[in-house]
């Protein structure tokens, strides 16, 4: 046989676009060309592991360095974070010399465990937990008792390393061993709802006793119908087969018009803030529709306070913070005659040198500002650097804004006296923490909107569900990680996965499994996410969405039918 493929790719040759092998290949009926296409194949799938492999130990080198830093940054300042807690809590009762020691002084003090919201602990928590479970659950101690209170339904906290099937894991794991022992376990199930009219919580019935086994993950949890203790047939379902913002928002109006409905009725939810979350932001501030402020501020995305670390970029370094300076020359905070967009643009266009050089053209009060600060810089003392801009600088400011100056004050005067007294350290420290406060300016008299996450717990005469996907998005997730310890099985042996997801054309079958497994794992999740949503409707329930056969109007129609 003339084998003789010299300067041919051989992958081109024997394989397809998708990686598999041609059905017409040169020689396909003799045995040495098919065991050369076998070899061929599985050289390809190699070289595609091969690059998987290397991407993640590349990324993993990174990571190792930002956290060797990070630790070493911690010691210095002697600081500790909410997962070192849980962690040198579990080392110290399961690693330690003083492991014995730790937990039976530990054991000898407890009475009783008590665990709410169950549904969305971690598997670093239920560990912990299981530490105390064999002295909680021996039988000479009779008079120590666990109580866990937890909702598969509503864990939703993935992304915080909440891990449902564990509740179930432990449920399982109680029972066995507490009814072994001849200790009494009761489960209690609290099925009268208090808030939702029956015709609302017929219609998640009707969803959710269909979907539960896909909504829970396989955990094999049997779902419990809902018992209304309200009593009314005025309860109100209805879908809203739109997403045309205009088509919505009129909708609303006349929610708000009629005589029984206050705007501090409704409550708009959304998985997510896109833009249709925005737009119909934008739409009731046309309209002068009233929206209530969140119950919590984050710091960092108030626009004064972004305009005060504006400034202190502009402080450290000039030349280097332009965009900052751009912001600084426009806000209102700070200068009574602040840049106009097209003002801003002249001095931007066109130019051989930084915007730092040309501004000093714009008049003393802006260049007498700008100097000034630096000036106070220079000093670098942080607390009175901040101190100067709000009490001299600052131009403008309302009651809530003083409201607001003083939490941030707050924030730096703990970072002041408990980490560094550096500028450029606290700036770093602020962005990278998600610092909120509450709000005390609520408007009871307006309309809510939110997340759906940012309502749990919350409850509202009216809620309208803006379109809701249940479709999950499979090009999200970069990392793929999975590791679930069995903690309370008798086979506690578990290895971690990790790699960085490869491309579609560069994936290989052990990659599409774990891909597969996240994929369907955001898919139960979301309708965890869509129970949660719609248990928030006291009186109505209200659905927008395009009835595509791919989102909740889907269920809600055959549910209704």
């Amino acid at each position: 046989i003339n084998l003789n493929f010299k300067d041919q790719n051989l992958e081109e040759v024997f394989l397809t676009k998708n990686g598999t092998i041609r059905k017409n290949f040169p020689h396909k009926e003799k045995k040495i060309t098919i065991e050369i296409s076998k070899i061929i194949l599985k050289n390809f799938i190699n070289s595609k592991k091969e690059l998987t492999i290397k991407r993640t130990c590349s990324f993993l080198k990174i990571a190792r360095m930002i956290f060797e830093e990070y630790n070493e940054l911690k010691t210095r300042k002697n600081a500790l974070d909410f997962s070192d807690v849980l962690i040198k809590t579990k080392e110290l009762l399961t690693q330690s010399f003083a492991k014995e020691f730790a937990l039976s002084k530990i054991c000898s003090t407890i009475k009783c465990i008590m665990i709410d919201e169950a549904q969305d602990l971690s598997q670093l928590q239920w560990k912990l937990i299981s530490l105390f479970c064999e002295e909680i659950f021996s039988p000479e101690q009779k008079e120590k008792t666990i109580f866990i209170v937890g909702d598969v339904k509503q864990s939703i906290y993935r992304f915080q390393n909440a891990n449902h099937r564990l509740l179930s894991e432990f449920y399982n794991y109680a029972k066995t061993t507490l009814n072994s022992v001849g200790k009494k376990f009761q489960t209690v199930y609290l099925n009268k709802c208090y808030r939702s009219l029956p015709k609302i919580l017929d219609i998640v019935d009707k969803i959710f006793m269909k979907n539960s086994y896909f909504a829970f993950n396989q955990s094999n949890e049997e779902y419990q119908k809902h018992v209304p203790q309200r009593t009314s047939n005025e309860g109100k379902v209805q879908i809203i087969e739109t997403m045309d913002t205009t088509e919505i928002v009129n909708f609303i109006k006349k929610l708000i018009e009629s005589d029984i409905t206050r705007p501090a009725d409704i409550l708009i939810l959304s998985r997510s803030r896109n833009e249709l979350y925005e737009n119909i932001i934008s739409k009731l501030n046309e309209h002068k529709i009233k929206i209530a402020p969140p119950d919590r501020i984050k710091l960092s995305e108030n626009l004064l306070v972004m305009d005060l670390l504006a400034l202190a970029d502009v402080c450290i370094n000039p030349q280097d913070y332009e965009y900052s300076l751009a912001c600084v020359l426009k806000s209102p905070y700070i200068f009574k005659n602040p840049l106009s967009d097209k003002e801003l643009f002249n001095i931007c266009r066109n130019r051989s040198v930084s915007i730092f050089e040309n501004f000093k053209n714009l008049g003393e009060e802006k260049t007498n500002t700008i100097y000034d600060c630096i000036a106070k810089h220079k000093e670098n003392n942080l607390v009175e650097f901040f101190y100067h801009i709000i009490l001299k600088i600052i131009v403008k400011s309302n009651k809530n804004d003083n409201y607001i100056l003083s939490c941030f004050m707050n924030e730096v005067i703990n970072f002041s006296n408990k980490i560094s007294n550096n500028i450029k350290e606290f700036i770093d420290y602020f962005r990278q923490n998600e610092i909120e406060i509450s709000n005390p300016n609520v408007d009871n008299s307006a309309i809510r909107i939110s997340t759906i996450h940012g309502a749990k717990g919350l409850e509202s005469p009216i809620v309208i569900l803006l379109d809701f996907d249940l479709k999950a998005n499979k090009s999200k997730a970069f990392f793929m990680w999975s590791y679930e310890e069995k903690i309370f099985a008798n086979n506690k042996q578990a290895f971690p996965i990790f790699f960085i997801k490869p491309n579609v054309s560069d994936s290989f079958d052990e990659a599409n499994y774990f891909i597969e497994k996240e994929y369907k794992e955001e898919e139960s999740e979301l309708f965890r996410l869509l129970y949660v949503a719609l248990t928030r409707a006291k009186d109505q329930l209200y659905v927008a969405g395009r009835n595509n056969g791919k989102n909740i109007i889907d269920l809600i129609a055959t549910a209704m039918t």
